[in-house]
């Protein structure tokens, strides 16, 4: 059920997903303004992020619209420090899922999140306990 994102788990062991692009040739100028810092992802971090959506259209009985709810249900709150520190071994697939989709709102606000949550391994841990749970339900 979940191929779609456990089919990135061999290229989930860098170190490396991103990098910080600064701008350090414009001087804060009107002529010259600055521009935000933004983090050049890998195109696996697009991708992964691409398929997290792409599941959430295609699996509206999960309600990943409402992965606040979800992960409130599951004593999380939708901060970055709750849902890193979690052990996934024991949640199902839609909780799994909405620490995903969690991860993927919160860069939204929070430019970088999504890179910690890679380059600390929590995506990896999450999708391997999707490859989990579609093994089980193979057996």
């Amino acid at each position: 059920m979940y191929e779609t994102l456990t089919k990135y788990l061999p290229e989930l062991t860098k170190t490396k997903y991103g990098s910080w692009v600064l701008d350090t040739t414009n001087d804060g100028s009107l002529a010259h303004p600055k521009h935000f810092p933004f983090i050049d992802y890998d195109t696996t971090v697009d991708e992964i992020r691409n398929a997290i959506y792409a599941f959430e259209k295609s699996h509206p009985e999960y309600q990943l619209t409402k992965y606040n709810d979800i992960l409130a249900k599951n004593h999380m709150d939708r901060g970055m420090q709750s849902i890193k520190t979690v052990d996934v071994q024991d949640l199902d697939g839609q909780t799994v899922m909405a620490m995903l989709m969690a991860a993927t709102r919160i860069e939204r606000f929070c430019t970088g999140a999504m890179l910690d949550f890679f380059e600390s391994g929590n995506i990896r841990q999450w999708i391997q306990r999707l490859k989990d749970i579609d093994d089980a339900n193979q057996e």
